[in-house]
């Protein structure tokens, strides 16, 4: 991965001489392989206009940045778009050796070890039990999401359910939480409202009288009767049409490789609206124009996994 120790370009950009040949190179690598007229900027790690205008250029045209400033930052959005757009020199047969970090302890001198090509296309799988409804707009910010991260693979546990599926979910809640000698918001890590209160009564009330069956149903017929009211046991548990025009989904945390779930964290973060607290990660990175421009409108941190809300806005992302 190639790195940069300080800012390049435009508006208070520090502009160090290693910094900017590096980022020359990445923008002369990235853009002779998209445009034939492309003319080649002098690789001399002096910065000047034209290669402020080739980083605005790809700020407006590939980044799509709302607000293109022609500064290029460390593990900014900017950066991080020019490392997908990387292609190996003709004739390699694989990538250049990355850069890294200044201060950077140097590897012990080993044989490399084939690797397998990254998937830069991103899989998102979903688990048995949901439903295949998400819109290619919403796979689209996951899979971005994804690449700013460094994640190849995610998994989603849940999407839209139906009334059986969300009393299905509240019985095997409950039913665990009895097991393990606690209450269920104990086990769950948080509490539902009104109407979620009531279906785990209907459980209460009638365990070891009712068969699992007849209890799952009882349970569904109370969220029903919420739902009847205007009143949702879970955001997920929503008419069609509803789910359509703002998609939900939970991201469980054993469904993101161990070591790179503090930096998803922190770009879904950075891409949300609001969030109520953080699991793995310490705080927010710069993604600038992003920043501002939120393509999640909510993240909430649960015991097991992040539960993400996405509107069906279609908001530009970058270009990747």
């Amino acid at each position: 991965m190639t790195y940069i120790s300080r800012s390049v370009g435009a508006n208070g950009g520090r502009n160090q001489h290693d910094d900017v040949l590096t980022v020359q190179q990445m923008i002369n690598n990235a853009l002779s392989n998209r445009a034939s007229s492309y003319q080649q900027l002098v690789e001399d790690g002096s910065i000047g206009p034209k290669t402020i205008n080739a980083i605005l250029y790809v700020q407006t045209n590939i980044v799509n940045l709302r607000r293109p400033d022609g500064r290029v930052d460390p593990e900014g959005l900017t950066l991080r778009v020019l490392r997908e757009l990387q292609t190996p020199a003709p004739g390699s047969d694989s990538p250049a050796t990355p850069s890294m970090p200044p201060g950077t302890p140097a590897a012990p001198s080993t044989p490399a070890a084939p690797s397998a090509p990254p998937n830069l296309n991103g899989t998102i799988h979903l688990r048995t039990n949901a439903r295949p409804v998400l819109s290619e707009y919403t796979k689209s910010i996951l899979k971005l999401a994804m690449r700013l991260a460094g994640v190849d693979r995610i998994d989603i546990s849940s999407t839209h359910r139906l009334v059986s599926d969300q009393a299905r979910i509240m019985y095997n809640d409950n039913t665990t939480a009895v097991a393990e000698g606690l209450t269920v918001r104990a086990y769950r890590g948080y509490g539902y409202g009104s109407a979620g209160t009531a279906v785990d009564k209907v459980f209460a009330d009638n365990v070891g009288t009712l068969n699992e069956a007849e209890l799952k149903q009882k349970m569904a017929d109370e969220i029903s009767a919420w739902l009847k009211k205007g009143i949702r046991t879970s955001k997920h548990c929503v008419e069609s049409s509803q789910y359509a025009l703002n998609n939900i989904l939970d991201i469980p945390y054993s469904g993101v490789d161990g070591t790179l779930r503090d930096e998803f964290e922190q770009v879904l973060l950075t891409l949300s609206n609001s969030f109520n607290k953080r699991k793995y990660s310490a705080g927010l990175i710069d993604l600038e124009g992003y920043s501002q421009h939120k393509l999640i409108d909510k993240v909430i941190v649960e015991s097991r996994c992040w539960h993400v809300e996405i509107p069906q806005d279609n908001k530009p992302l970058p270009a990747i």
